[in-house]
C-alpha cells in the first residue's frame, strides 16, 4: 500500500503530515509529499494519453471540485480511479500529480482548499491556510 492511501486508510494522514507539537509545520517526508495523486479534468474531449498539466494550462483547466456544506469549493484528489469514478464519474480524464503540487494547484483554481477521496469515509481534507502555512515552509 503507498504511504498516503496507507495513512488516510488509518485515519493519520494530518498526523504524519504535520510535526507533532506544530501542527501548522510541514513533516519533512518526501516519499509522503511526492506520492502521487489523481485529479480529474472534466473537457469536451479525453485527455491525451501521457498528457501534463505542462501541455493542458492548470491554472484553467477545468478539474473536479468538491463543495462543502457551506458551498466552499475544493479540488478534488483521488488515491485511485475507482475513487474518482466514485465520486465524480462524468470525468473526461485524469492528471497524475504529487500530492505537494495538488496542494499548489488546489490554491491555483481558487479553491480554499483539497479534499482526497471525497467519496469515502476515509477521505481527508487540507484547508488553504494549512497550505500556505506549508508554502511558505518551501512545500
Amino acid at each position: 500500500m503507498l504511504p498516503l492511501a496507507e495513512a488516510l486508510a488509518q485515519g493519520t494522514l494530518l498526523a504524519q503530515l504535520t510535526l507533532p507539537d506544530e501542527p501548522t509545520r510541514m513533516r519533512p517526508d518526501e516519499a509522503l509529499w511526492d506520492t502521487k495523486l489523481l485529479l480529474g479534468v472534466i473537457l469536451d474531449k479525453p485527455v491525451a494519453e501521457g498528457a501534463t498539466t505542462a501541455d493542458l494550462g492548470p491554472k484553467t483547466l477545468p478539474m473536479v471540485q468538491a463543495h462543502d456544506a457551506s458551498g466552499q469549493a475544493l479540488l478534488a484528489a483521488f488515491t485511485e480511479e475507482s475513487e474518482l469514478g466514485a465520486f465524480y464519474p462524468q470525468a473526461t480524464g485524469a492528471i497524475l500529480m504529487p500530492l505537494r503540487h495538488a496542494l499548489k494547484q488546489a490554491l491555483a483554481q481558487g479553491c480554499t482548499g483539497l479534499v482526497i477521496n471525497p467519496a469515502s469515509p476515509l477521505g481527508c481534507r487540507l484547508d488553504a491556510p494549512l497550505i500556505q502555512a506549508w508554502m511558505s515552509e518551501g512545500l
